[in-house]
């Protein structure tokens, strides 16, 4: 956690408190469940040797969401096994040395814990705290990728019951492999789809999600990801 983004983070929070505080009213306390299936592809770069990776697999994602009046909060987890038939994301030890990977599996796991405002009926801005979590499986070596980051969210009726919906966040990530510090990085997010009110709890929706992280580790080494997703999804409000 870097010292600029923990001062965004805390003038964030800091805002969403008095506006909360200045608009307190009887909302009703809105808690909701969601699961999605999200069919992947990860592909990248290893930028400084020069060589590409792919792989594809389908996340599963869990979540839950509480909201009151303006503000709500959640958290989520996504993960899967992706399969690299070939080269694969390079590893990077606490010494500083670039192992090469291929043909091996690794295991990605991503959590986010997010806190956010409705500053207008259908805008919001939130912040959110990133963990995401890489594993090979041939090797054991596992790296973290801890970060802060602001984005913006919002949504628009286009029938009784159907809704589109967007959101676009960017963070900066710090990276570590047992417990010490290897380097840091940046990564983006964008997220586009439609819900559907199925009933009065439940909703389904569709849509597209594109992740883009930037690595740069303190031996010179730069590594460049992308994953791009199908989203299909369920969720249910009490």
């Amino acid at each position: 956690m870097n010292k600029k983004n923990l001062a965004i983070v805390t003038v964030f929070m800091l805002s969403v408190i008095t506006s909360v505080n200045s608009h307190a009213d009887e909302s009703p306390l809105n808690v909701s469940f969601g699961v999605s299936l999200q069919p992947s592809t990860w592909d990248g770069d290893n930028t400084t040797s020069g060589t590409s990776f792919d792989a594809s697999a389908t996340q599963l994602q869990l979540n839950l969401r509480i909201r009151k009046g303006g503000f709500y909060t959640g958290l989520s987890f996504q993960g899967a096994s992706f399969d690299f038939d070939g080269t694969a994301p390079e590893q990077v030890t606490k010494s500083g040395i670039r192992v090469p990977s291929s043909n091996t599996t690794v295991e990605r796991g991503e959590f986010d814990l997010v806190f956010g405002y409705y500053f207008w009926r259908h805008v919001s801005f939130f912040a959110d705290f990133k963990r995401i979590t890489n594993k090979w499986d041939n090797t054991g070596y596992s790296a973290r990728y801890n970060g802060l980051g602001l984005g913006v969210t919002g949504w628009y009726p286009v029938s009784q019951n159907w809704v589109f919906f967007g959101s676009l966040g960017f963070v900066g990530l710090n990276i570590e492999t047992g417990g010490d510090t290897i380097g840091d990085g940046d990564g983006g997010t964008l997220v586009l789809g439609f819900l559907y009110n199925a009933t009065k709890h439940s909703q389904l929706t569709i849509g597209l999600k594109s992740q883009q992280q930037t690595y740069n580790f303190d031996n010179g080494t730069e590594q460049k990801h992308g994953i791009g997703s199908l989203v299909f999804g369920y969720s249910y409000t009490l």
